[in-house]
């Protein structure tokens, strides 16, 4: 058991640096002193014109920065306390953030895979946190940082908030499916199309406001 907390640990410290920066990068790649660049401006249409327009929801960039600003708060409470709550709740949004994604992913072309991997990781830290809870509920049951008051009232906060997460992702599953039309298609398909050409030409220029990067020509195939 001791060196699955370990492995825990070491995988909060590895979703904690990452979530901190693509919340950074949701909150600031649109801003007029954009300090990503060219990355930051494709990186904010992906979210806000191909996820956000499959999800229907305007500006999801920002919707985005949330899901992982709470993710990213449970990873690092995990790391610095002995708090339960917090890094729980906060591994579920990372795992159902990160099915969202693959659920993007799948229906827009760009790939499921490395998402679902992530999902696994957010996994593996909530099930090891969950099962410190069940154990101090089943021992002193004395509450640690963050906590409701009490390990008993800290996993039922951790149920209905796992239970209204899970729904989260099958709604947006069954809306990604429903809005992905046949001009939708052709819209994924072409930033697809722009991903690779950007991956192919690694010093891409891509102004604000666009959508492409200079240079890029619609006609251009990627085989």
């Amino acid at each position: 058991m001791e060196a699955f907390s370990v492995v825990v640990l070491v995988l909060a410290v590895l979703l904690g640096l990452m979530f901190a920066f693509f919340t950074v990068l949701n909150l600031f790649a649109d801003l007029p002193s954009n300090p990503f660049g060219s990355f930051g401006v494709r990186f904010i249409y992906e979210m806000d014109e191909v996820m956000g327009g499959l999800l229907g929801v305007p500006h999801y960039s920002k919707v985005e920065a949330v899901l992982l600003a709470v993710g990213c708060a449970g990873a690092w409470i995990a790391v610095f306390t002995d708090g339960l709550l917090v890094p729980c709740l906060g591994f579920i949004c990372g795992a159902a953030y990160m099915l969202i994604c693959g659920f993007y992913g799948y229906f827009a072309g760009t790939g499921a895979a490395p998402f679902l991997v992530f999902a696994a990781i957010n996994g593996i830290c909530l099930g090891g946190k969950v099962t410190e809870i069940l154990e101090l509920a089943a021992d002193s049951d004395e509450p640690r940082f963050g906590s409701s008051g009490s390990a008993r009232g800290d996993l039922q906060i951790v149920e209905i908030f796992g239970a209204a997460m899970a729904c989260c992702v099958v709604l947006s599953a069954g809306v990604m499916k429903a809005r992905n039309t046949d001009e939708r298609a052709k819209f994924n398909q072409r930033f697809v199309r722009i991903a690779a050409w950007c991956d192919a030409n690694s010093g891409f220029v891509w102004l604000p406001g666009k959508g492409a990067p200079e240079g890029f020509d619609d006609k251009t195939l990627i085989e």
